[in-house]
């Protein structure tokens, strides 16, 4: 189950929700993006570049990068698909993304599973963790690691001495790792995995335009990868123009806007604290872990999350119930992190 469901009977009388399901930028994309719709109209008038050169060459600008293979999809998702497709066995992190284990259940991928420690930080603060002995026990028993940098549900992060110490680990062992940073761009002062594409490994790390830039329904996001064998077997599925004219041009707008990003993630910080201080000051809540992303993991203390979910859309509010993770339980919450007057609402709710 996504979150942004706004689409079913769920939704009371046709009533508008707050949707705090959805982790999309709630300040919505570029205001360059608007300026070039019609430029983008034309664009649309012809077929795109079946090799999508100049969008291959902007991403590897916005990365700093050379010697790296770029596949394309349509969203991010269809790279962790197909990136886990060429694959016969998988270790995945839980709680993480359902759509890991769909893909490897799609494609008969041997999967075996590594739940996170929950660790208290503080009085009410917790994070997720690896236990690094497990981890590497069960990492040698199969071909490849996903790893999600932010973590989807709960914002955590791996410090470099792990992510290291990974990488090192899947070279000695010809792994392959695939890393999900569609959320990383909300992080600030932590380091992505893109660096380690130049060292001698089978890394895919993967992002998006979808989330960051406000811009779900333009379903963009795209695969660096370390070995272009890797890259062309994801291409080997792909249908020819894949992408379509609209992701292609607003994509290269994106990349360009230094200054949107810069105040996205300023904001995006600014609020997530905002957010979190209140949310350890309710009663209701037994634990609210720290994130990097643009969303927050919380658990209830005496009610379960389906009725949670239930009492807040009476109050026209949308939250993600987390009991569908694998390594949580009924009692976790998943929500976004929303405009200064849609938390107010939404803590209002929580306080009523």
């Amino acid at each position: 189950m996504h979150g942004g469901d706004v689409y079913s009977d769920e939704n009371p009388n046709g009533r508008d929700l707050i949707d705090f399901s959805s982790n999309a930028n709630p300040y919505g994309p570029p205001e360059s993006i608007y300026k070039i719709q019609g430029e983008a109209l034309e664009h649309a008038m012809k077929y795109p570049d079946i090799e999508y050169r100049l969008l291959r060459k902007e991403i590897l600008t916005h990365h700093n990068l050379s010697n790296v293979s770029v596949v394309l999809g349509n969203g991010a998702g269809e790279i962790i698909d197909l990136a886990i497709r060429g694959i016969e066995s998988i270790l995945i992190l839980s709680p993480s993304y359902s759509e890991y284990e769909e893909s490897a259940k799609r494609y008969g991928v041997k999967t075996s599973y590594l739940e996170y420690t929950h660790y208290q930080i503080e009085e009410k603060k917790y994070q997720l963790k690896i236990d690094v002995d497990d981890f590497y026990r069960k990492f040698e028993s199969v071909d490849a690691v996903i790893i999600a940098h932010p973590n989807n549900p709960d914002g955590s992060m791996l410090d470099f001495k792990t992510m290291n110490s990974i990488v090192e680990f899947a070279k000695e062992n010809n792994k392959r790792i695939i890393v999900d940073e569609t959320f990383f761009d909300y992080s600030i002062g932590k380091l992505p995995f893109t660096p380690f594409l130049e060292e001698n490994i089978d890394l895919v790390i993967i992002k998006a335009i979808t989330k960051f830039y406000g811009l779900p329904g333009i379903r963009f996001g795209y695969g660096l990868c370390s070995r272009e064998e890797t890259a062309k077997n994801i291409r080997s599925y792909q249908r020819p123009w894949n992408i379509n004219a609209y992701a292609e041009k607003f994509a290269i707008e994106c990349f360009k806007d230094l200054d949107y990003k810069m105040d996205a993630n300023i904001t995006n910080r600014e609020e997530r604290s905002w957010l979190v201080g209140h949310l350890l000051e309710l009663n209701i809540i037994e634990r609210v872990y720290m994130s990097q992303g643009n969303y927050i993991l919380f658990k209830l203390k005496n009610m379960k999350a389906g009725e949670f979910r239930e009492e807040l859309i009476k109050e026209g509010i949308l939250v993600r119930n987390c009991d569908n993770y694998k390594g949580l339980d009924e009692y976790f919450v998943r929500i976004a992190v929303k405009k200064r007057s849609e938390n107010i609402k939404l803590l209002s709710a929580l306080k009523k």
